[in-house]
């Protein structure tokens, strides 16, 4: 009965919103203070969380990303806080969603594919971007391995759906394994990204 109150779908996307600015704010943290012991990165990322904004994002050095992807990459970022801020607390826009997919027969469970596929893409591109800034606050090399298999191809990962993890990959198109099949591992990239 709860769950039908609160929405099932409404809490994932409440705690997608944590997943996001605590990965901008890490991001930020690490970046700024790289060097600075492990305590003083954890009072700093306090300090950051304890702010609801996530202006600091602007900040963050995307140097994977080239051309206009940060641009892009910092617009989706708000788009996505800005949509997942929306179910921190119950709205009317949210109770009138409820009462309308209640009326229509679709409570827990009983959720429309339209429903379902929407969430799917919020939480792919939710963790998509969290990814993009978890790799930019380690080593580049973490990245590398992540993407690049020893061949040169790029890895086989669900997240290379996302133009900004595949614009990530193709940061490392300089890469000696990957000149021979450059011009094909371009295309498949290309042919991957849905979302």
């Amino acid at each position: 009965m709860f769950l039908a109150q609160s929405g099932c779908l409404s809490v994932p996307k409440r705690e997608l919103r944590f997943i996001i600015e605590s990965s901008i704010k890490l991001c930020y943290v690490q970046q700024k203070n790289y060097r600075s012991r492990i305590d003083d990165k954890l009072k700093q990322f306090d300090k950051e969380l304890s702010s609801s904004s996530i202006c600091i994002k602007r900040d963050l050095n995307l140097w994977m990303l080239a051309g206009p992807i940060p641009d892009d990459f910092d617009e989706e970022l708000g788009r996505l806080y800005g949509k997942t801020s929306t179910y921190v607390h119950l709205t009317p826009t949210q109770i009138m969603q409820r009462i309308e997919a209640v009326d229509a027969g679709r409570t827990i469970g009983l959720e429309s594919r339209a429903e379902v596929e929407e969430f799917n893409t919020l939480i792919s591109r939710g963790f998509a971007a969290s990814l993009v800034l978890l790799f930019h606050c380690v080593g580049e090399y973490v990245a590398g391995e992540f993407l690049v298999d020893s061949d040169g191809s790029t890895m086989d990962s669900y997240f290379l759906g996302s133009r900004f993890v595949a614009g990530m990959d193709a940061y490392f198109d300089y890469k000696a394994e990957r000149q021979v099949r450059l011009s094909d591992i371009q295309a498949a990239r290309t042919t991957r990204v849905r979302f």
